[in-house]
């Protein structure tokens, strides 16, 4: 299983916003991670096609960190009095499953120190602790949400952002579905999948 975090487009939002832009990607991994429970752990070493769009650096990111790990990930941006002062970085926000609460949570911290909204966010099936759904988007200029409509584990359309209905994922051939934890685990697959299909477009 891929895991893999981050946002909304405007109509007419222009793709011009990756040219020669750096950014750092703060993704964050949902409950199926396992071992990720308490992740937190900076990548320098950027894959090609993350790195083609401008990432300089990835955050990994459990679900059930502190809060106060954010502000390891903000010192990137050297904000002070809500002004960013490490002008020329961007901050893509990627999150998954129960990974959803932090990346809008994330998103609040970064617009109240920096001033300003995120540049980029995803969301792909949020779920909220214990198993209900996750109802806010990352605070992002640009915003996209992946989810499903199946109980029990299933996002939602949530204001301010882009929504996309991945239900038909989960349809077999005989015409039934994949119900529960199977049916969320094919839309992490392909909301992923999805992210970054749309990141390599806006490149």
């Amino acid at each position: 299983m891929r895991k893999i975090i981050l946002i909304y487009l405007l109509s007419g939002f222009s793709g011009s916003v990756f040219s020669g832009d750096r950014f750092i990607l703060a993704r964050f991994h949902g409950f199926e991670g396992k071992d990720l429970k308490d992740l937190f752990k900076e990548r320098s070493l950027v894959p090609s096609d993350l790195k083609g769009i401008g990432v300089v650096k990835i955050y990994e990111i459990g679900h059930s960190v502190d809060k106060k790990i954010f502000s390891q990930v903000l010192k990137d941006f050297n904000c002070k009095n809500k002004i960013q002062n490490q002008k020329d970085l961007k901050i893509i926000i990627w999150g998954y499953s129960w990974g959803a609460r932090n990346t809008y949570e994330f998103s609040k911290m970064f617009q109240k120190t920096c001033g300003r909204k995120a540049d980029i966010g995803y969301l792909v099936d949020g779920i909220q602790k214990p198993i209900s759904q996750f109802r806010r988007a990352p605070i992002a200029k640009y915003c996209k949400n992946y989810y499903k409509t199946i109980y029990p584990l299933r996002g939602r359309p949530v204001d301010d952002c882009q929504n996309i209905d991945l239900t038909d994922t989960c349809k077999l051939p005989d015409g039934g579905h994949l119900k529960g934890f199977q049916c969320h685990q094919a839309v992490l697959h392909e909301g992923n999948g999805m992210v970054m299909e749309d990141l390599k477009k806006r490149n």
